[in-house]
């Protein structure tokens, strides 16, 4: 699990490996050894903040609420700011040569 620099620069929430079958295990795991980061990235119901995007293996996590997407030992989960998404849009950045990238079903 990484954090972009622009979540980093709002708390400290340093890339790890958090075991876990869903995202919404994965999140707990981190902020049990990170608290600092949990108030930042989820809101007091438990879902994700409007100004954070949660990608799981570079796509988009649609289920912000109850976190349900399945997560597998070499899944990759980045959490960024949502400027920085529509930054790197606009940019050209983590385009797929091979066209856009399907979002994850909620």
């Amino acid at each position: 699990m990484s954090f972009a620099k622009a979540i980093q620069r709002h708390a400290a929430c340093p890339a790890a490996d958090i075991p876990g079958d869903t995202l919404r295990g994965v999140l707990h795991g981190y902020f049990e050894a990170h608290p600092e980061a949990r108030t930042y990235v989820l809101d007091e119901r438990g879902a994700v903040r409007k100004h954070v995007a949660v990608f799981v293996n570079d796509t988009l996590v649609l289920d912000r609420d109850q976190l349900s997407d399945a997560i597998a030992a070499d899944d990759r989960v980045t959490v960024k700011h949502s400027q920085e998404v529509r930054h790197d849009a606009h940019h050209g950045m983590g385009r797929n040569p091979q066209g856009p990238v399907p979002r994850r079903r909620r």
